[in-house]
Parts: C-alpha cells; sequence; structure tokens
C-alpha cells in the first residue's frame, strides 16, 4: 500500500478532499450528493449532510472522551452506560459498539 493511500484510509491526510459548505468530502462524493441535494429540493426537501470527514485527532478526542467518562457510551439499546463501572477492556468493548478507533473509522475516508 501506498504511504498516501494508508494515509487516506487513516485520516491523516485531507489532500483527497474538497470542501462543501463546512463538511469535506471527496470530489465524486461532493459531486453526487449535490446533484441529490438539488433533486430533493426540485421535491420541497432540504437535504443538508450530517456528517463527512473526520480526520484521527477528531476521531481520537472523541475516543479519548467516551474512554474518561466526558462523552456518553451507549449499550446495544442506545442507552447510556456508566463506564467507571467497567474494566478497561470492557470500556474498549463498549466503545467500540458505536465508534471506530482512531485511525479506523470510514469518517476519515470523506
Amino acid at each position: 500500500m501506498r504511504c498516501l493511500e494508508a494515509a487516506i484510509l487513516t485520516g491523516q491526510t485531507e489532500q483527497h478532499l474538497q470542501c462543501l459548505g463546512r463538511y469535506k468530502m471527496q470530489p465524486a462524493v461532493a459531486t453526487a450528493f449535490c446533484a441529490m441535494q438539488a433533486a430533493a429540493a426540485t421535491d420541497g426537501f432540504d437535504l443538508q449532510p450530517a456528517s463527512a470527514f473526520r480526520d484521527f485527532a477528531r476521531q481520537q478526542c472523541i475516543w479519548n472522551e467516551k474512554f474518561i467518562g466526558k462523552r456518553p457510551v451507549l449499550d446495544a439499546q442506545s442507552q447510556p452506560i456508566d463506564v467507571s463501572e467497567l474494566t478497561e477492556q470492557q470500556r474498549c468493548e463498549a466503545i467500540l459498539r458505536w465508534s471506530a478507533l482512531p485511525g479506523a473509522s470510514r469518517h476519515h475516508w470523506g
């Protein structure tokens, strides 16, 4: 695997992305989204992105805040868990239910 490909997959570069408002996306994704957004507007809908690219550092921040209990961690029924009652391994497993490890998030791809 080339270094650039690894950097893209792990969220360590943004050079493969373009800005669409405050969101960053791959050019083909931005083009497709704009077409979908225009079609939705024709039908009276205001389609807006909810999420897009997130770099490694941001994913790491989210993960760390969940690990220390600063952000909610949810169980399989989307109910908050008290992570202070869990072992480190149990915390990691609980976080992984809904959040990817930094470097393994599809958000990195844009």
